[in-house]
């Protein structure tokens, strides 16, 4: 026999037509159970075994379909945890994240889901939760203006900003685009990804350590910086950086394997007072290859094995100061 069972947190809402057809997932005894918007789109209901409902989570994760034209309302409703799965289109937003999501676009190929933005030296997405924002499947673009598009009052942004929490990003390509008053072509003076505590917030969150930076299968163009942040990337590629490619200052730690760095004005992996460790990755074509340094108290401590650093500017491997710990298999 099966039961009707309404989803903990939407009795009230009543402007659900457009969710008509988006799914959930529930984690019952017996494994996933099925959930769907009801045939009046007013509320949502899970059947299931009367004997698996005592096994329900009070907050299931829900999955929410959205497509360019109700993406903002959808991410207005979206609930903590939740999944917002992207139709293929092109979505024009400046768009900032206060609650942990999910944003998965629907297919394999990055190239078919695409968040962009018109304004020049604006982040495209920028997070500001505790929580972990995930992003899957996706091509992010902002537009960048002038060389020093990465300061913008007072402030580095990035096409993709963090000020809060952490963030995981998935088979996703996250660049510029060029304005036509930049000039010529040249590096990319923003980082693609930037994580970094918010001065200006009042949120005691994030001023803690911001967890970790998590990429697998991603491309960069114009680098990852990450304040105070344990970033760990796999099948990364990251190139075209004006700075560093990938820079975690002030204590964090940076773990990259078969990742590819190339074609950077300076480091391919900085790191100030942290760990770096590196395992069958290529360097190539940049100004350092990997750069070590000190800032005030601190050490840093790095452990390269099975990788390739060649072609740079100036040096391979750069380590300054005297507190390091270098280790090359």
């Amino acid at each position: 026999m099966s039961e009707s069972v309404l989803i903990h947190g939407l009795e009230k809402r009543r402007d659900l037509n457009f969710l008509k057809g988006s799914l959930l997932s529930v984690e019952g005894r017996e494994g996933r159970l099925g959930v769907s918007i009801d045939e009046h789109a007013v509320r949502e209901q899970v059947f299931v075994k009367s004997e698996n409902l005592s096994h329900l989570p009070h907050n299931p994760m829900q999955i929410l379909r959205a497509s360019p034209e109700t993406f903002a309302r959808v991410i207005e409703l979206a609930p903590p945890y939740s999944t917002v799965s992207l139709q293929p289109g092109r979505y024009e937003v400046n768009l900032i994240i206060h609650t942990p999501i999910t944003l998965r676009g629907g297919a394999a190929d990055p190239e078919d889901v695409v968040f962009c933005t018109q304004n020049t030296n604006i982040p495209c997405i920028v997070t500001q939760t505790p929580g972990r924002v995930s992003l899957e499947n996706l091509k992010v673009i902002s537009t960048e203006s002038h060389a020093n598009a990465s300061y913008v009052q007072g402030r580095i942004n990035g096409t993709v900003t963090v000020l809060g929490g952490g963030v995981e990003i998935r088979n996703c390509v996250i660049c510029f685009n060029r304005h036509p008053d930049s000039g010529s072509p040249g590096p990319y003076a923003t980082p693609a990804v930037h994580v970094q505590h918010d001065a200006h917030s009042d949120d005691p969150c994030s001023v803690k350590a911001m967890g970790k930076v998590l990429l697998q299968d991603c491309k960069l163009k114009g680098g990852l910086l990450a304040f105070r942040a344990d970033v760990w990337g796999e099948r990364v590629e990251v190139t075209g950086a004006a700075e560093h490619a990938v820079r975690g200052p002030a204590g964090g730690s940076i773990e990259l394997v078969y990742s590819d760095v190339f074609g950077n004005e300076r480091g391919g992996v900085v790191c100030e007072n942290g760990k770096v460790r590196l395992t069958n990755c290529r360097f190539s074509q940049n100004g350092v290859g990997v750069l070590l340094s000190e800032m005030g108290e601190g050490a840093t401590d790095l452990k390269v094995v099975d990788c390739r650093i060649t072609s740079h500017r100036h040096l391979g491997i750069g380590l300054l100061d005297t507190h390091k710990s270098a280790t090359l298999a």
